[in-house]
């Protein structure tokens, strides 16, 4: 019989497994495919999946969902009749007619199905699946809609199940777990098309960005005006391109084709392996999200498929793009504003522009625009109206109000007048322009104030508005100064009492008294809808959403406060007393006067039955409460506060956002720092791009276009050294002010990729405003881009590198001493440590000879004493002995009795011979001895005197005196005939013998050099090559393509394609392009591919390459401007 031990293991496993396999079969929507924030998408290559259904905009979703579990009527789903009295239509009908006429409409169209949460309630588990799914869509037709908070059809009948188990377990429980519709997303599931009339629904508890009532709104009177009017008079741009040949047309056209098919390459991976994702990772055949996973790469790349007429993909893009939801994520708790802008905003604005505007056939890309647009607007809902730049889009964040970042970047803060002027000019609606023209003011009241390098702006920005140093200073004045008035009044109290009262510290001034009448605030508070509170719960995986849900917050018994009439009959009592600092429960005072209008403790205080001393509730007991001030309520019945004690300001604003106002300044603490690269560089470029895009309406942006290119040629432009010195090339210089003047500046004479857009932008400037020599020095900075692409191995420029700054511009010969000067600073150390190094060697040797003749004259000693004591023992080996009969016996030659007598006889006097019969235990021995000492070869004439020998020759004396006079003598059985010749060495302290090690020769100035040049890889003229990457960036290619089309010369149709070569050749992979990790490696050798392809690949790089070799009509620059992403938008005409 089988013992029940020996299968608990295998019986403990298979009950988990049931347990699994059972918690599996109710969460049994999986989905291979990545539905995320997609509705009714399938991916490209797979079966199409239809849909139907939306969002929910009634308030009985959870009711909704029931009705989905139920079903209808009876008889197979059919909906119940309406009541008489009700002129309600058929629900079913009218949604099977949408949807009849929605398939028509999009026969070949693609749907991309939403993600399916559940909410963290008991039986979920967490696991991204819809709650309570029916058993089958087929089994769950639709009934009526139900009206909010009811299981009954909107027309009076009752929802009832043709199938008895399919509505099992939804309830009135579901009902209170799930949130209202501003916070939940209602989702059918994937049906056949031989089921479209059956539309069931089901709410998840996926988070949704609402939009919230603004804090700081501007009136309608008070909004900036989007110009009007027709354009001004701007020169040309472009150059007057003549007819090409038919050589040259076709040597462009095969370019051109070259370009078309990389773009085809990497679309078609894309597609494959990461559509509707932000991003390819063209190596591992994956995706990436970190634009939220709104499909950046698609959005960013529309406009380019339809100018390189990829007209299909441009097709099967927008259908795709119309399931794009932008009011949740589940990968970014902040939206990235700067990059959404230009990217997604600036992508579908572009497309809607090139397809045909209004005239064009994808009027969704507008309404896409216009929908993520709302959203951002919520950035700009601060005191000063400066943008919040990472965006916490969930409504129990954005309900709070906030202020601008007292450290941000001025290209992040500038780079949004582009995207959001051209929306006001396609919608109408002017506050768009108003939110960017403010930061257009903010800049310019700065440049008209000054800064170290006047025309330019410090990297960092403090964009906060509030002056927290002065208001810190006024209130330590204000307080110093109530402080002294108040020992004066107590010591003037003193004299008139004629008493010494007990001192008093300062008590600093309390709020004012809300405005607020208390009866108001009670009828405010009947107003709201019962108490809730949005509970966030963090997703429990990576690129799963966050879920939340509302839970009813059940009134605290806070002192005598119990319903309303209570709350009005204490808003009678006048407002309580100030609370004094020497009250012992400040946190439960704070908490008395902050929640009893609603029943609730505001969020962050203490409740009052935690009293800290029977004191205090004893007072508390005496002391009516009175009504506090009602929370602030926002979208959905959200609720923040304000300060406990002071929760509202005068003028209805939380008091901690009135402070000092400041204009924009430096938000960084010491030096300040200047360029025109990363973080500061599109605020410049957007100066004369936001003239032409307004017409020439607004002159303050060639103003300040001008100070900015007069400050870049004064304190940042530099003339590199090299080779070709025939070759006039120039960079913009990194500068930072030690004293925020330009008295004292710092100078890195940096080569950036990002910095090279510059070349393209002065150029640009230069014809728009009438200032040739821009257009001069835009040519040498774009040549200096391509310069640096070409004296690199692969072909390619780095992102970010260091060069030898010519002294005088003009002329600036090549000086390779003065090069490698830069390369070794430390060329006067090193040869101070070459001397040193050579009076080492000197030591070194002497010491070394020193010690080869100790240890020389110490061999030899050895030697001696060797072979003195060898021949020692030789002769006492060669003494007669006598046998048994008396006879003298010789033994034989060589033998060496180290153990004392032989066989336990004695030795004989010397001269005495005795015979040893066993003569072959003899030669035993005497092998024995002689393999033990090998000292054959040691012969008794070899027996040698000196000083160097005096102990064993003593030794060796006493050893033949003892043989001579016949004594008799005896040594130990234990030790042999070479240890009592080491024991015999003489006795001297120990001298050090060993050999130093010799000194290590440093480097030369010259080998240095040399080995850090080879080390580095780094081409002539360059210091430091800090970031070797190349991230598929388009800011060289760019400004060639600027300067071809403003100059004609087609040596820039040349430079780029020699540099598309190149960039292909390093970064192509199966299915798309790679970053690579170093432009230096042998252009042989495999390229150390990043695996990683950003959307600006599609969006700016291949674009330019494209429109290098395309027609110049094709994105005229005297008809259209480009943003920082390289989308286009229509000039106005």
């Amino acid at each position: 019989m089988l013992r029940f031990r020996r299968y608990r293991v295998f019986a403990f496993a298979a009950a988990v497994i049931l347990f699994l396999l059972f918690r599996l079969s109710q969460n049994s929507q999986w989905n291979a495919q990545p539905r995320k924030i997609y509705r009714g998408y399938a991916t490209p290559g797979t079966k199409q999946e239809t849909e139907s259904g939306n969002r929910s905009n009634g308030g009985g979703s959870d009711s909704a969902a029931a009705a989905a579990g139920a079903g209808g009527g009876s008889g197979g789903g059919a909906p119940p009749p309406a009541d008489a009295g009700s002129a309600a239509p058929d629900p079913d009908a009218a949604i099977a007619k949408a949807m009849a006429k929605e398939a028509a409409a999009q026969a070949h169209s693609i749907h991309v199905p939403q993600l399916h949460t559940s909410l963290e309630v008991k039986g979920s588990y967490g696991l991204p699946t819809t709650h309570r799914l029916p058993a089958s869509p087929k089994e769950t037709p639709l009934s009526s809609p139900l009206s909010p908070g009811s299981g009954k059809a909107a027309g009076g009948s009752s929802s009832s199940s043709s199938n008895g188990n399919a509505g099992a377990g939804i309830g009135a429980a579901d009902a209170v777990a799930n949130p209202p519709p501003a916070f939940q997303e209602t989702v059918a599931p994937v049906v056949d098309a031989t089921a479209a009339a059956v539309v069931p629904i089901y709410s998840t508890s996926t988070i949704h960005w609402v939009k919230m009532p603004e804090y700081f709104p501007i009136p309608e009177e008070s909004l900036i005006l989007l110009p009007t009017g027709a354009p001004k008079p701007i020169p040309r741009i472009q150059h007057r391109f003549e007819d090409e040949t038919a050589a040259a047309r076709e040597v462009r056209e095969k370019r051109l084709a070259s370009v078309r098919g990389e773009m085809q390459h990497a679309w078609e991976g894309y597609r494959k392996y990461a559509y509707t994702h932000d991003e390819l990772t063209p190596v591992s055949k994956s995706f990436r999200d970190p634009f939220c996973g709104w499909a950046a790469s698609l959005v960013d790349g529309l406009d380019t498929l339809w100018i390189m007429a990829m007209h299909e993909e441009f097709d099967e893009a927008y259908e795709a793009l119309k399931q794009i939801d932008f009011t949740t994520t589940p990968y970014r708790s902040e939206i990235p504003v700067f990059e959404t802008i230009i990217r997604y905003l600036g992508g579908l604005i572009a497309a809607y522009d090139v397809t045909g505007g209004s005239a064009g056939n994808y009027p969704a890309l507008l309404t896409k625009a216009v929908e993520l647009a709302e959203i951002l607007m919520g950035v700009f809902d601060t005191p000063n109206r400066m943008p919040i730049l990472y965006y916490s889009w969930k409504p129990v964040f954005s309900s709070q109000p906030r202020h601008a970042s007292t450290s941000v970047s001025v290209a992040e803060l500038g780079s949004m007048s582009m995207e959001f002027t051209r929306l006001a000019q396609l919608t109408g609606h002017t506050k768009y322009y108003d939110a960017i023209a403010r930061i257009t003011d903010a800049f310019e009241e700065w440049q008209n104030r000054g800064t170290a390098l006047p025309g330019i702006f410090p990297e960092t920005v403090d964009a906060s508005g509030c002056n927290r140093s002065l208001a810190a200073l006024e209130q330590l004045a204000g307080a110093s100064t109530a402080a002294k008035e108040q020992v004066a009044a107590a010591a003037a109290a003193a004299a008139v009492n004629q008493a010494d009262p007990e001192p008093v510290g300062y008590k600093p001034p309390q709020p004012a008294a809300d405005p607020m009448v208390s009866v108001d605030k009670v009828k405010l508070a009947k107003t709201m809808p019962p108490d809730l509170e949005f509970r966030v719960n963090p997703a429990s995986k990576a690129g799963e959403p966050a879920v939340g849900e509302f839970h009813n917050v059940n009134k605290r018994d806070v002192g005598d406060s119990a319903d309303d009439r209570d709350a009005e009959k204490r808003a009678a009592v006048p407002p309580p007393v100030a609370l004094s600092t020497e009250s012992t429960n400040t946190a439960d005072a704070v908490a008395d006067a902050a929640g009893d209008a609603t029943g609730a403790v505001a969020p962050g205080t203490l409740s009052e039955t935690t009293a800290s001393s029977p004191a205090a509730a004893a007072a508390n007991q005496k002391t009516p409460k009175q009504p506090a001030d009602p929370p602030i309520r926002g979208a959905a019945g959200l609720l923040h506060n304000g300060p406990p004690t002071t929760p509202v300001s005068a003028d209805g604003k939380p008091t901690e956002f009135q402070c000092v106002p400041m204009n924009l300044t430096s938000g960084g603490y010491g030096m300040d720092s200047y360029s025109m690269g990363g973080s500061q560089d599109s605020t410049y470029e957007y100066f004369p791009k936001e003239y032409l895009l307004l017409g020439g309406l607004v002159p303050k942006y060639q103003t300040m276009h001008e100070k900015v290119a007069d400050a870049v040629k004064k304190y940042l432009l530099y003339r590199p050294m090299i080779k070709d010195e025939s070759r006039d090339i120039r960079f913009s210089a990194k500068v930072s002010s030690r004293d925020r003047t330009d008295k004292d500046l710092i100078y890195h004479h940096e080569i950036t990729h990002l910095t090279c857009f510059l070349g393209g932008m002065l150029a640009m400037g230069g014809r728009i405003f009438n200032r040739p020599d821009d257009v001069d020095i835009g040519g040498k900075l774009t040549d200096g881009c391509v310069w640096a692409y070409e004296v690199m191995p692969t072909g390619i420029m780095p992102e970010g590198s260091t060069i030898m700054p010519c002294d005088d511009p003009t002329s600036c010969p090549w000086n390779e001493t003065l090069w490698h000067a830069r390369l070794d600073p430390s060329a006067s150390w090193r040869t101070q440590q070459l001397q040193r190094y050579r009076e080492d060697v000197k030591e070194w040797e002497a010491k070394k000879m020193e010690v080869q003749q100790l240890q020389e004259l110490r061999r030899e000693t050895e030697e001696r004493a060797l072979r003195a004591a060898a021949n020692a023992e030789a002769e006492k080996l060669l003494r007669p002995v006598n046998d048994s009969s008396g006879a003298d016996v010789v033994s034989a030659p060589n033998v060496h009795k180290r153990d004392g007598p032989v066989d336990g006889r004695s030795l004989p006097p010397s001269g005495d011979t005795v015979a040893d019969p066993d003569t072959a235990a003899i030669d035993r021995k005497v092998k024995a001895l002689e393999h033990d000492l090998d000292l054959n070869s040691v012969s008794s004439s070899e027996i040698v005197g000196g000083a160097g020998a005096a102990g064993a020759g003593a030794g060796a004396s006493a050893v033949s005196g003892a043989a001579n006079n016949g004594a008799s003598t005896k040594t130990s059985s234990s030790i042999s005939g070479y240890d009592q010749l080491q024991n015999s060495l003489p006795q001297q302290p120990l001298v050090d013998t060993t050999i130093p090690p010799e000194p290590i020769r440093p480097e030369t100035h010259e080998e240095f050099v040399q080995h850090r040049i080879e080390r580095d890889r780094l081409p002539p003229g360059f210091i430091d090559l800090n970031d070797r990457r190349y991230i598929l960036r388009p800011e060289a290619i760019e400004s060639v393509w600027y300067m071809y089309r403003i100059t004609g010369d087609p040596k820039w149709q040349d430079k780029g394609w020699r540099m598309f070569q190149a960039i292909i050749k390093a970064t192509k992979t199966e299915v798309g392009h790679s970053a690579i990790g170093d432009v230096t490696a042998d252009p042989d050798d495999e390229p150390n591919q990043l695996d990683n392809m950003e959307s600006f690949w599609f969006a700016e790089t291949l674009k330019y390459f494209y429109l290098l070799f395309a027609k110049p009509d094709i994105i005229s620059l005297d008809e259209w401007v480009l943003n920082t992403e390289a989308h286009p938008f229509k000039r106005p005409t």
